[in-house]
């Protein structure tokens, strides 16, 4: 059986032989503090009064799994917006390669006419900007919306604090070139 009760501590740690005591410590370093040193002394201190020994966060389970959790989503972050661009662009390949094969006796009739051919290649072009920056733009919103969503969920399970909403930063700025040079 296991039970979980919550209680005053100056009734609970009569009843077992606490008083005055604690049984988890814990310590943030400052800058320039050696953590092998701290955890050394600390070991030296706490040793006579039945000290099991210091061990760093790295040790812990709780935090082993907020790290896991976090190079997962790292690597999503990473790997689901690259797929999806390549899709985007196969797409976007497909479909002005087509454009273009279907209005060849115009783009022939337009070079007959003296136009070169980057005045026609900026005129489709145009057409890929247009549907790159609306796609860009949806990106942004439902990324943003998505970043607070994901946010809030991390904040609930994991108790972490509260979070800035997304603003733009210089990933997003690398995401939104590499959709146009793409």
């Amino acid at each position: 059986r296991f039970g979980v009760m919550w209680a005053l501590q100056r009734d609970l740690a009569p009843a077992f032989n606490m008083e005055g005591a604690f049984n988890h410590l814990s310590i943030e370093l400052h800058t320039g503090a050696t953590r092998s040193d701290v955890m050394h002394q600390i070991d030296i201190l706490t040793k006579p009064y039945g000290g099991l020994g210091a061990y760093d966060r790295s040790e812990q389970e709780s935090h082993e799994r907020v790290s896991d959790e976090m190079h997962q989503v790292r690597a999503m972050a990473v790997l689901s917006p690259t797929i999806f661009l390549l899709v985007a662009l196969f797409l976007l390949h497909i479909v002005f390669s087509r454009l273009v094969h279907q209005q060849q006796e115009s783009i022939a009739t337009l070079r007959a006419f003296g136009y070169y051919p980057r005045e026609i290649g900026w005129h489709y072009s145009k057409i890929v900007l247009v549907w790159v920056s609306a796609g860009v733009g949806i990106g942004i919103l439902v990324g943003m919306r998505g970043a607070v969503w994901m946010g809030a969920l991390y904040m609930m399970f994991f108790r972490f604090p509260a979070m800035d909403p997304p603003s733009l930063s210089w990933e997003w700025v690398a995401a939104i070139a590499m959709s146009f040079f793409v």
